[in-house]
């Protein structure tokens, strides 16, 4: 089965510093994700005018009763501003984006480092000087797109580097990297993010647990796909009113809600599942579930970032 669970991409990190607030409600703001345009790798004023912008925009959730786990930022392609650098001039600049991010609580995706379905010798070594003097950076590679389809020179790449970088810090380095299939700019989700275009924003929820709820109270197969559907347009319909106030109030340009329902230490998607498939994860009614669940993600009123619609 092909169908896209959970939106384009199930991809989240454990890596970042995650905030503390009161709550009042029964999911997370997982992030909230601000994409940008650097000029350069030198350009350190676009990237401080994206953590104020972060700053008020988390304190804009946090004031109506939601918890903000991470604030972060996106970058177009690595090797689209790279300009005349070699990926190791590159490293400097990229350390003090680093370490600007480190100070500010922020995390900090730089994007595919390669172009598409591209092999650049040594870029495992790379890949791993650039976990050893970084902490809050992650990376990519995709290795495939509709575009193009399966991108072998990627896959060649990129098992290097999961090789080299696996090697590190027991293994925890890896959550910084992804080979990606199919993700689109604007995914507010590490290390999956990259970014195209002007200034803008994204949210990815921790909301796994609104599904169980929302099963709980009906987990019938002719109306559960409705109830669902209602169930997190109501809980999430004040998450999409906050983006677009922020958005006219801060001028940055509002992408939607990532439809993907994260998981968390105790917000758990196969709870969810079960809920409905009153079966154990993994059974043969799971496919089903998982189905319903992307069908209502992909009709619901809420702006998706992943289609833009």
């Amino acid at each position: 089965m092909t169908k896209k669970l959970f939106g384009l991409c199930l991809l989240f990190s454990f890596t970042t510093v995650l905030y503390s607030q009161k709550t009042t409600h029964q999911f997370r703001v997982r992030t909230v994700t601000a994409g940008i345009t650097l000029n350069s790798l030198a350009d350190t004023i676009t990237f401080h005018a994206a953590i104020e912008f972060l700053n008020k925009a988390r304190q804009a959730y946090i004031a109506k009763g939601y918890e903000v786990q991470t604030i972060r930022i996106s970058t177009q392609n690595l090797y689209k501003y790279l300009n005349q650098n070699s990926y190791n001039d590159a490293l400097p600049f990229l350390v003090r984006l680093d370490k600007i991010a480190q100070q500010n609580n922020i995390s900090l995706s730089i994007g595919q480092i390669l172009p598409p379905d591209k092999y650049q010798e040594g870029i495992g070594e790379w890949a791993e000087k650039l976990v050893h003097t970084t902490s809050n950076i992650s990376f990519s590679l995709p290795i495939s797109s509709h575009a193009i389809g399966i991108h072998f020179n990627s896959i060649k790449a990129s098992s290097e580097i999961i090789t080299a970088i696996s090697k590190s810090n027991g293994g925890e380095a890896c959550f910084r990297f992804t080979a990606s299939a199919n993700c689109p700019a604007g995914i507010p989700f590490f290390p999956a993010a990259f970014h195209e275009g002007i200034n803008s924003f994204a949210i990815g929820l921790e909301s796994a647990n609104l599904i169980t709820e929302a099963f709980k109270q009906d987990n019938n197969p002719a109306s559960a796909r409705q109830t669902l559907k209602l169930f997190l347009e109501k809980n999430l319909l004040p998450i999409q009113d906050i983006a677009e106030n922020i958005s006219k109030t801060l001028n940055w340009q509002y992408d939607g809600i990532d439809a993907s329902p994260a998981p968390g230490l105790d917000a758990s998607i196969g709870q969810a599942i079960e809920t409905y498939s009153k079966q154990p994860f993994g059974s043969p009614s799971t496919l089903s579930t998982c189905a319903l669940i992307t069908d209502v993600l992909k009709i619901w009123i809420l702006k998706n970032v992943v289609t833009q619609v």
